[in-house]
């Protein structure tokens, strides 16, 4: 049955380009194009927007077409027009493309093509959810995709809408990269698909998944200098000169760590083409929509399964306190940073879960704040090693002011953490029992 399933990518067109230049861009020496049926639509339903309902409207010009490539054909459909809800107007331009089992690679080919001739962005194929998306209010408890005890469908309802933010994130950066808060939040989204890709492991094929995992590592770590640099600036700014010679350093460093940045900037603009970027997260839609289960996932109902897999994950941060017992090291400290990241964000991405954490999770919070500014405090004198081995003028002053970051909190901080850590575990155990 799964063979004949057929499933649908949406992709819409940034530049908002007219029904006929999107039908002239689709046809080319390789596929033609014909038109099946077409339809003027008026439509409106109640949607989830902003933690209450809302009505949307939308006026609609939908074009059924079939696209040809010698013998080969992709069913596919336009829609044109504009969605209204809460007096907030957007334009739709998308291109759905439908897709089974057996024509997963001619529609892969084809729609690198498309990705080679205008902007694109992977979007929720069905408008009244990705109208809750937009809203940056989307529940997926309550998509009409998800169904309750069902593995295959949670999956897709919790991680198809992190890919097209994702995109999307790629997208706001790639048109900005001067801007913190876009890489910034950039970086969180992947970091936490990558934690819900990782929360399902257990019942994923192998090695595909594990692949992916890699390119969504990769993409993250493009964009790790940038990020550096980003906050050894805010450091600096941060930093208070009591004497002349500091300020002068102060700016010095400023204008290095800028120029290095824009450099590197740069450098990810020039090497991330979003039309790869859009390539690679739909062939990862396509792959989780066709059958990346395990047979032994059979074995799991869906509460089951998130039951067994977070209380495996809580034993699993407990138990660090005995491999990694020293909060001084920086390195392993660093590993625990990590793991802690990883388990929050599964815990607020699932709401299967996250029940009665409410202490558990603020105390997680401050305990992940804390480590990640002693890393940041870490990165910041590893980054001003390398500028001073490059560059031995006025080395004195540049020493003074990375001397000068934050050194009383650093030991306050370092003298705090084993008892975070302490209270923390505490919680999650006493939360463990409970589910």
């Amino acid at each position: 049955m799964n063979n004949v399933l057929t499933k649908e990518l949406c992709l819409s067109n940034i530049q908002n380009l007219t029904e006929k230049m999107l039908l002239d861009l689709l046809e080319d020496e390789k596929y033609s194009v014909i038109i099946t049926d077409e339809q003027h639509l008026k439509e409106e339903k109640e949607v989830c927007w902003q933690r209450r309902k809302a009505t949307l409207q939308r006026v609609v010009h939908k074009t059924t077409i079939s696209i040809r490539h010698k013998r080969e054909k992709i069913s596919a459909r336009l829609e044109i027009g504009t969605v209204n809800v809460e007096e907030r107007v957007f334009s739709q331009c998308d291109l759905y493309i439908s897709y089974t089992k057996k024509n997963i690679e001619q529609v892969e080919k084809f729609l690198g093509e498309v990705l080679k001739k205008s902007i694109f962005v992977l979007v929720e194929p069905n408008i009244w959810e990705r109208a809750s998306q937009l809203a940056g209010y989307y529940q997926p408890l309550i998509s009409l995709r998800y169904q309750r005890d069902d593995i295959k469908t949670a999956l897709d309802t919790h991680l198809f809408w992190q890919i097209f933010l994702i995109n999307q994130g790629w997208v706001d950066f790639l048109c900005k990269p001067l801007e913190r808060i876009t890489l910034r939040q950039l970086r969180v989204k992947l970091r936490r698909l990558r934690s819900c890709l990782a929360f399902f492991k257990p019942v994923l094929e192998q090695p595909q998944a594990s692949l992916w995992q890699t390119e969504l590592r990769r993409q993250g770590e493009e964009l790790s200098l940038l990020r550096e640099l980003d906050v050894a600036l805010m450091a600096i700014e941060k930093f208070s000169a009591n004497t002349t010679q500091e300020e002068l350093a102060q700016e010095y460093l400023a204008k290095i760590l800028s120029q290095a940045r824009a450099i590197e900037a740069k450098r990810v603009k020039q090497k991330m083409q979003l039309a790869t970027l859009t390539f690679t997260f739909a062939r990862l839609i396509m792959w989780l929509s066709d059958e990346p289960l395990t047979a032994s996932c059979e074995r799991y109902g869906l509460e089951s399964f998130f039951r067994r897999r977070i209380r495996e994950w809580s034993k699993n941060i407990i138990s660090l306190t005995q491999r990694y017992p020293d909060f001084s090291d920086v390195e392993k400290m660093h590993k625990i940073r990590i793991k802690v990241k990883k388990f929050r964000y599964v815990m607020m991405s699932f709401p299967e879960i996250n029940h009665n954490t409410n202490t558990m999770l603020r105390r997680l919070k401050k305990l992940q704040d804390m480590l990640g500014f002693l890393h940041d405090e870490y990165i910041n004198k590893e980054l001003a090693q390398r500028i001073m081995q490059a560059d031995g003028s006025k080395t004195s002053l540049k020493q003074t002011v990375f001397c000068g970051w934050e050194s009383a909190k650093t030991a306050e901080a370092l003298a705090i953490v084993p008892d975070l850590w302490e209270d923390f575990c505490e919680d999650l155990e006493l939360w463990r029992d409970t589910i």
